[in-house]
Parts: structure tokens; C-alpha cells; sequence
């Protein structure tokens, strides 16, 4: 391994390339769930929450405009999703704030 030497002189700017493999993809995420592991790092899946999309529809035209038809739904009851992505979805924060700290 070979050891850096710091600069004699302290920098005046920073340059930060950021790269990302081409099938890098971006997932929206509005919740997790997480808790401490049993090696004690915090483990966290994100997920994103939403209600399902019907598998269909139906509208009553009624003077010529699309009307959606009455449906009875308890309003007590609803089903959510929680759709949790296989690829990078996990964070292991005490690896972060390891690094942080070196």
C-alpha cells in the first residue's frame, strides 16, 4: 500500500467526480424500516408506500362526460403497499458514521 503524503500547502479548492456504473438507476423511496442488526449496525430498507392501482375501471358516461362509477369501499378498511426494491435498498449506518469518523 502506499502511504500519501499531505500536501506542504493546503488547497484552495476541491474537485468531486462523481461516477455511477450505466445501469445505475434511481428509486424513490418514502419510508423504511430498520433496527439494529445482530452484528449492532443499524440496518434500514427502504420502501416506497402506496395504494395499488385497480386492475380496472369503469365510468358511466352521463351527458357525454366520463363519470367513475359508485363503488362500495369500506371506509375502515384499505389495503398499502410497501414495495421494497431488491437492488441497493439497504443502508448499514454504522458503517457510515465509521467512515465520518476517520
Amino acid at each position: 500500500m502506499e502511504i500519501i503524503e499531505p500536501p506542504q500547502e493546503i488547497p484552495t479548492k476541491v474537485r468531486f467526480v462523481y461516477k455511477k456504473p450505466e445501469e445505475y438507476q434511481t428509486h424513490f423511496a418514502n419510508g423504511a424500516y430498520g433496527a439494529i442488526n445482530p452484528r449492532g449496525d443499524f440496518e434500514f430498507h427502504f420502501f416506497f408506500e402506496h395504494r395499488d392501482m385497480p386492475e380496472e375501471e369503469v365510468m358511466n358516461v352521463e351527458e357525454g362526460k366520463l363519470k367513475p362509477e359508485e363503488r362500495n369501499l369500506t371506509p375502515t378498511e384499505i389495503t398499502v403497499i410497501r414495495d421494497f426494491k431488491a437492488m441497493a435498498s439497504k443502508v448499514l449506518l454504522s458503517q457510515f458514521f465509521e467512515s465520518e469518523s476517520n
